[in-house]
């Protein structure tokens, strides 16, 4: 990351760097009778190799299952560490009224622990996600990566207006 000095002037190919770079799910993206996870398209960030990132996002997601129903991931560049984790409704919940859990999981180059989340019956959530990425000697895509618990013909759907957001902070 380039120093600058108050009241130097400023060419904006020199700022860009710090900008945040952002996804947006424009369209519902849905997953119907499948527990393997899969990336979801419009969930993804170029990461440069080298670099320190805070990672933030929001996935909104609806189910009608009848069962918790959200198997969320992330997915980091080859040698990349760092943590994530999910605030959601635990698991056991199917009514949309519940427990909440905040865990940090481990990130390493490929996919990273894996979080459940309930919300089900025509119910509405959203899981905030937070994370701290630093990756190595090769950048590549940050992908958010989702499937339901436990298989079912009902879709599990990431509502259009989900976001992710990467800042590299070194």
């Amino acid at each position: 990351m380039p120093t600058f000095t108050a009241g130097q002037p400023l060419a904006a190919f020199e700022t860009r760097r710090a900008l945040p770079i952002l996804a947006l799910v424009r369209s519902d993206i849905s997953v119907v009778s499948t527990d393997l996870v899969v990336d979801a398209p419009g969930l993804a960030l170029p990461l440069a190799e080298f670099g320190r990132y805070a990672i933030d996002g929001y996935v909104a997601y609806t189910s009608a299952s009848t069962a918790s129903d959200l198997k969320l991931g992330l997915s980091v560049p080859l040698y990349s560490t760092g943590h994530w984790s999910a605030v959601a409704l635990t698991d056991s919940v199917s009514t949309g009224i519940g427990d909440i859990e905040w865990l940090r999981r481990a990130l390493t180059g490929g996919s990273g622990s894996l979080s459940e989340a309930g919300c089900a019956g025509n119910a509405a959530a959203a899981v905030p996600i937070h994370a701290y990425v630093a990756t190595g000697t090769f950048g590549g895509p940050l992908s958010v990566q989702f499937a339901q618990i436990v298989p079912s013909a009902t879709p599990l759907t990431i509502v259009a207006g989900s976001w992710l957001r990467a800042t590299l902070i070194d």
